[in-house]
């Protein structure tokens, strides 16, 4: 997978999703599914996305494997989302890594449509040393496979 030509606003793009619900609860003043909703939807789509992979997603957790922090995140909210929003995936796939990190970008669809974008920069994470880790050639691979077709 090439970042430099990626078009995360295309569905067919990602091989890897989630399917989450928003809630009432998740509206702003305008009626429109808040910034901090779409958000935590992107996140949670990250972290499984690094389970999925065979990383942990935070400190004292079971699963087997590094954790994950975001380094960097970047957002375009497209088109406003309404309640209640049906049919709503989020995708998550890699396209470039480095010794320590990989660029993840990431699409909310709502009923086939792109409404929001985001590039993240994550970095695998030593929770012991609490430093960057380099990532290990399997975890590489994996997210390798759960980028591509």
């Amino acid at each position: 997978m090439n970042a430099e030509n990626f078009d995360p606003t295309i569905a067919e793009n990602f091989h890897f999703w989630v399917y989450p619900t928003f809630r009432f609860g998740d509206l702003d003043t305008v009626g429109h599914v808040n910034n901090v909703a779409s958000i935590a939807l992107i996140e949670d789509c990250r972290v499984r996305f690094y389970q999925a992979a065979g990383e942990a997603a935070a400190d004292g957790d079971d699963v087997p494997g590094g954790s994950w922090v975001a380094r960097k995140l970047d957002v375009d909210f497209i088109r406003e989302v309404r309640w209640p929003a049906e049919d709503v995936r989020v995708g998550t796939v890699a396209t470039r890594f480095g010794t320590t990190s990989a660029t993840l970008y990431h699409g909310i669809f709502v009923a086939g449509v792109c409404c929001t974008t985001a590039i993240t920069i994550g970095v695998r994470f030593d929770t012991l040393a609490r430093t960057s880790t380099p990532i290990p050639a399997p975890v590489k691979a994996a997210m390798q496979a759960l980028s591509t077709p």
